[in-house]
């Protein structure tokens, strides 16, 4: 009896519970339906069905994603169509894969997660293949393999490229080049199942792209190619070049003598090659000393031969006066300052224009070409020199979409590489190899730039995941740039938000710009001028044992105890620091009968905060040393 008891009791407990549940639910449901009906046109029952659909997907979801209230029906709906979606893919790829790898003709005998990456690969370009391509069932394993290899990279470029500049996105080439090749080149790190790039907007691309691996590919990117300039001799002690083209002297003071201030190798509208080369007629030859260091004025040089008589110019790397490149030097004074090329006269020939060039020069210079300039200047030869030396902006020329389409691909490559813009038809009008040639030419350019002359724009873009190797790459160059050498040691000045520290700052943050300091620094200076900050200087900061001024103003609450390790500081100047209440005791501190801060002699507490108190210990140590505190 007892037992029958306990059933009843247990199936009516169960059916209460049952009733509470329903009722609770349904109240739920028109909370939901309430919630979501004024921001769609969805009939009450397609809701409910988006509804009921995040119930059964919601376990997946990470934890603080499980509550359907937070979301709103935009949101849902995108949610659980991925979902569906992403279920859908994995039952096809799946059933693809069992049927490929089960099949003699196609891929039986092969590795499966090899097919597996193929097959997904394969999708990934499938709609821009040929339409007798398409079908994967009609593609063996070994021509797959072959496909895949040759078009995979270059057509997967060129088409999302393509993709996402149609999509008129407010974001920059590089910021779309960047994720691409990561996206390529991390493919195997590609989630399973993720859809197709083709059918990705632009955000989900970059949610996907910017959590994948940094491949050695990343590495690379951003160096400097010479392999185009004529090498007229090499051995273990000299390196003689000998460029013809303006972006080739530009691309040899790149890589090996970035601080040289040659004009035949500046970047922009003030690079004097073609005067040199061709007004002049000179033959320029740039010269590497192997046996010197960087730094030596000697170590980079360029001979320029004159044309007819073979006299030569010089120009060193202070680029003044006698060796400024104006004036020609008797070949004993040159080999005195290059002694390894002293037996190597004869490698210096004179190479001058022929009159037919010249002539043709100033034709160039003048050229109308309104469609087709291989075939409106008779050769592809010609139209290079029109590119070189007229250097127009296509994009704001008439005709000039028409006349970018009809280049060769390498004189596309060179209307780049003289810093011609692209838009959005122009880029259609591309292939995949000119479009990552585009993208190498602007990670160069961003490589060699100096902190002072990033822009918003590009500090934004090294910012992003992918260009995370460039970024790191570019830190120690950066910090040299930033720390003053002067004659009392390396000093460092912060105009926050404004100068190039704080670039630095907004690139590696507070913690890594500290870190970055050397430890010989002597002065620090940080002018907070509006900005909303509360600074914080780490305990590291013990470690700069020369630091001899501080100075910090509009942004510091709290100046850290370790400052009192610094013994050689002679004036702390604290200026403008609402927050600032106190100091350290630790400043106060004895070896024997010696204050430690021994050369203190300066503190300045100009408008800190009301409640400022100076502690007992600081105010005799004041007092001990006749220390000046302005307040």
């Amino acid at each position: 009896m007892g037992k029958l008891v306990n059933t009843l009791s247990n199936i009516v407990e169960s059916s209460h519970r049952k009733i509470v549940s329903e009722a609770i639910s349904k109240r739920m449901m028109q909370t939901l339906l309430n919630k979501f009906q004024p921001d769609t046109d969805d009939s009450p029952e397609t809701i409910k069905k988006y509804v009921n659909a995040f119930d059964r997907f919601k376990q997946s979801l990470p934890p603080n994603q499980r509550d359907l209230q937070r979301y709103s029906y935009r949101d849902l709906k995108y949610i659980i169509d991925e979902r569906i979606a992403k279920q859908k893919r994995k039952k096809d790829e799946d059933t693809i894969l069992s049927v490929y790898m089960g099949d003699e003709k196609l891929g039986k005998g092969m590795n499966i997660d090899d097919v597996r990456l193929l097959l997904r690969q394969f999708n990934e370009i499938k709609s821009f293949l040929p339409k007798g391509q398409q079908d994967i069932l009609k593609v063996p394993g070994a021509k797959l393999s072959r496909l895949i290899s040759s078009k995979f990279n270059d057509l997967f470029t060129e088409k999302i490229f393509k993709k996402f500049k149609e999509d008129g996105l407010d974001v920059t080439d590089e910021e779309i080049l960047t994720r691409i090749e990561r996206y390529i080149n991390a493919y195997d790190e590609v989630p399973k199942y993720t859809k197709p790039v083709v059918d990705m907007t632009f955000d989900e691309f970059e949610k996907v792209a910017d959590v994948l691996p940094v491949k050695d590919e990343d590495e690379t990117s951003g160096e400097i190619d010479v392999s185009d300039v004529e090498v007229v001799y090499e051995d273990d002690n000299v390196l003689i070049f000998h460029p013809d083209e303006k972006q080739k002297c530009i691309n040899i003071r790149k890589k090996y003598a970035p601080d040289r201030g040659w004009c035949t190798s500046w970047e922009g509208s003030g690079n004097y090659y073609y005067n040199y080369r061709l007004n002049q007629n000179l033959t320029l030859y740039y010269i590497i000393n192997k046996n010197l260091d960087l730094s030596d004025k000697d170590f980079a040089s360029v001979i320029l031969v004159e044309p007819y008589s073979g006299g030569m110019r010089l120009a060193d790397g202070t680029n003044r006066g006698r060796y400024a490149g104006g004036t020609v030097i008797d070949w004993k004074e040159i080999t005195e300052k290059i002694p390894v090329i002293k037996d190597k006269k004869e490698l210096f020939k004179a190479k001058p224009l022929t009159d037919e060039e010249q002539a043709e020069m100033k034709q160039m210079r003048g050229a109308n070409v309104s469609r087709d300039a291989v075939k409106e200047l008779g050769s592809e030869k010609r139209a290079e020199l029109w590119l070189e030396l007229s250097t127009p902006n296509l994009t704001r020329s008439r005709g000039g979409e028409e006349i970018y389409a009809n280049l060769p691909d390498y004189l596309k490559k060179k209307y780049i590489g003289l810093g011609g813009d692209l838009n959005a038809q122009m880029v259609n009008d591309s292939s995949a190899e000119v479009i990552k040639y585009m993208l190498a030419k602007k990670k160069e350019a961003l490589m060699n730039k100096n902190i002072d002359s990033l822009t918003d724009t590009d500090i934004a873009l090294l910012n992003s995941p992918v260009m995370k190797p460039v970024k790191d790459k570019l830190k120690s160059k950066y910090m040299d740039e930033i720390t003053k050498k002067s004659s009392a040691g390396d000093e460092v000045f912060v105009n926050y938000p404004r100068d190039n520290s704080s670039k630095f700052i907004a690139l590696y943050g507070f913690e890594d710009f500290f870190n970055s300091l050397p430890d010989s620094l002597t002065r620090l200076d940080f002018i907070n001028e509006g900005a909303t900050l509360d600074l914080h200087l780490p305990p590291s900061i013990s470690r700069f044992k020369k630091l001899i001024v501080i100075h910090i103003t509009g942004c510091l609450s709290e100046l850290p105890k370790e400052v009192s390790e610094l013994t050689e500081l002679m004036f702390i100047s604290l200026a403008d620091n609402p927050k600032l209440t106190t100091l350290p005791v630790q400043l106060a501190d004895k070896s024997g009968n010696e204050y430690k801060m021994k050369d203190l002699s300066l503190i300045n507490l100009k408008n800190v905060s009301p409640a400022f108190k100076l502690p007992p210990e600081i105010q005799q140590m004041v007092a001990d040393k006749g220390i000046t505190v302005l307040d």
